[in-house]
Order: structure tokens, then sequence, then C-alpha cells
């Protein structure tokens, strides 16, 4: 939904440059988007996960005082 009275005070060059610039955001986002859903990780057996896990999270240590 365009908002008319936004695009009367807009001459038709800036019209034509805000619809390119919104076609090659989309185009764009569009292009990632496909190689996010196209890159698909094969399963891991539970202990490689948690394995995985470690080598991206580091362990929170914790100093016990008495």
């Amino acid at each position: 939904m365009e908002n008319k009275d936004a695009k009367v005070g807009l001459g038709v060059f800036e019209q034509k440059s805000q619809k390119l610039l919104l076609d090659l955001a989309l185009e764009a986002s569009n292009r990632e988007l496909q190689q996010i859903v196209s890159h698909r990780q094969k399963p891991v057996s539970l202990p490689g996960y948690y394995r995985s896990l470690q080598t991206w999270r580091s362990p929170v240590l914790h100093k016990i005082e008495d």
C-alpha cells in the first residue's frame, strides 16, 4: 500500500530512484535468503553436537569464595 500524498512532493526522478533502490534491496535480500536456505547442514550425533557447542561457546567460570 503506497502513500499517494507522500509521492505528490516527489519528482519522477525521485520516484524512480526509490523504486530502483527498493528493487535492488529486495533482490539482494532474496539472494541472501536463498543462500541461507540452500546451505543445509547434515545431521550430527549428540556427542558431535556437544563438541560443536564447546567450539563456539566458552565455559563460564565461577570463583567460589569461602
